[in-house]
């Protein structure tokens, strides 16, 4: 039987893939710029981590991202392969003494985190945030305290919205390492034994990074130097607006750090991790605009 919703929404599906495929977006990116698109023109929120097509679901706005995603997957099959890059990122959060890794979502569209116990009833426009925190069971969730939320989900939005800015700026070669730096500090606490020390290092070299991307972007000269104080200093005078120095001392520390002649406790590297995702919040909105 014909279906004339789900013919209408095909032929404009495959025009915007074909209209994509000529911009030169490759085929694991096209989903989400498709989804965006339709999302734009009907005001939807865009989540991409809730797309279950229920059998015989309508052509409807509340169905739609699951037609895309379902329409790709199976016009293209294993070339389609969307995974973790597309996420802006991980962090490490500590609720009660226990290290979580958290990988943050793609969305797009306006959405409020919430954290809540597992019997709470989401809003459309409500994103369950501990549904990123990977491995955490229900029983763990349910038994932790108001605090321990208030804690988490503050840290989750600081590491959000640093990682999405991080993840708009238009990438060089500095920011592009910054972003590894990020990860391979969140990585360093995560393997088994941790290494806070290298976790301590990345977090510098992610800082240092983006304050040295700043100074290029407005042609000023770039020392060759690990003082995230100095890079600081000089990046205010070309126009930087100032940022934290009790951050900066956060941050800060010496090369000894890889090699444990300093010793580096998790709980500090963990510190560290978040006030370099502090000062990138501060200094990538700085970095959208390239300056001449």
């Amino acid at each position: 039987m014909v279906n004339p919703a789900r013919e209408a929404f095909e032929a404009e599906l495959q025009a915007i893939d074909k209209r994509l495929a000529s911009e030169g977006v490759d085929i694991p990116f096209r989903p989400l710029r498709a989804i965006m698109e339709f999302a734009k023109r009907g005001q939807l929120p865009v989540r991409l981590d809730s797309l279950d097509l229920p059998a015989g679901a309508p052509y409807t706005l509340q169905f739609l991202n699951a037609h895309v995603d379902a329409w790709y997957k199976r016009r293209y099959g294993d070339r389609l392969i969307i995974s973790d890059f597309l996420s802006p990122g991980r962090m490490a959060i500590l609720i009660r003494g226990d290290l979580w890794i958290v990988r943050f979502p793609v969305l797009a569209g306006t959405f409020r985190f919430v954290a809540c116990a597992t019997s709470h009833k989401l809003a459309p426009d409500e994103y369950d945030m501990f549904r990123c925190f990977q491995g955490m069971t229900p029983a763990y969730r349910d038994g932790l305290g108001l605090e321990d939320w208030k804690v988490a989900l503050s840290a989750f939005w600081l590491g959000f919205q640093a990682l999405s800015a991080l993840s708009m700026v238009p990438p060089d070669a500095m920011t592009s390492a910054a972003r590894v730096d990020h990860d391979a500090a969140v990585q360093c606490l995560a393997t088994s034994p941790p290494h806070p020390g290298l976790s301590r290092w990345a977090s510098l070299q992610a800082t240092e990074k983006l304050l040295k991307a700043y100074l290029a972007n407005v042609h000023a000269n770039v020392p060759a130097t690990h003082s995230l104080l100095s890079l600081t200093e000089r990046a205010e005078q070309c126009g930087l607006s100032a940022l934290p120095r009790e951050l900066i001392g956060l941050v800060q520390c010496t090369a000894g750090v890889r090699y444990g002649e300093v010793q580096v406790e998790r709980d500090e590297a963990v510190t560290a991790h978040h006030a370099a995702l502090h000062l990138t919040h501060l200094i990538c909105p700085q970095l959208q605009v390239r300056r001449t």
